[in-house]
């Protein structure tokens, strides 16, 4: 969590958990996904939690209690990435069905959806501001969206191997990538 007093877990047992880190106790099991949960992560305010996996879901869950708030539905094959908007307002996803998706945290709604990835996407993210999203491919691409339209504004080439991680900088003036190549990319 942001204040450091819990952390979240995610497992192939299908559960989401959440745990003290003072006591290393377990606080909540959030139970709902039907297969794999491959990524679990706090919003940025600590209050809730999302997670997405290999049943194609992707969950919003309290952060506290662990109930379930929004389940966002859509993609057509294993939901590899999901995090939270800074702000907190929007989920993003990304999929072996090589679309990536954006979503309101608190309906489940979907806003965009960005599809030109060739193959699956494992890494998506916003950046600082909300506005944008990147997104990483075994396409051997890296992406930029816009976050709200799903118009794509660039695509980043040069990797020769599947693009395993991307991030912004902590400016958003830049993106970040990491390769199977074995090299990791800082593009302006």
């Amino acid at each position: 969590s942001p204040d450091g007093t819990k952390v979240v877990s995610c497992s192939d047992d299908k559960s989401v958990r959440l745990w003290d880190t003072s006591t290393a106790q377990q606080l909540a099991v959030m139970n709902g996904h039907t297969r794999e949960v491959w990524r679990c992560s706090f919003s940025p305010d600590g209050t809730r939690i999302v997670s997405c996996g290999a049943d194609k879901s992707v969950r919003v869950w309290d952060g506290t209690a662990g109930r379930r708030i929004a389940v966002m539905r859509g993609h057509k094959n294993w939901v590899k990435g999901c995090s939270f908007s800074p702000d907190g307002t929007k989920v993003v996803s990304c999929s072996d069905d090589s679309s990536v998706r954006v979503w309101d945290s608190t309906t489940g709604q979907q806003i965009a959806i960005m599809n030109g990835h060739t193959y699956w996407v494992v890494g998506c993210a916003f950046s600082p501001d909300g506005t944008k999203v990147v997104s990483c491919s075994g396409d051997k691409s890296v992406r930029v969206w816009d976050g709200t339209t799903g118009k794509q504004l660039a695509v980043l080439n040069g990797h020769t191997h599947w693009v395993q991680g991307c991030s912004f900088s902590p400016d958003g003036t830049k993106v970040v990538s990491g390769s199977e190549d074995k090299s990791v990319r800082v593009w302006d």
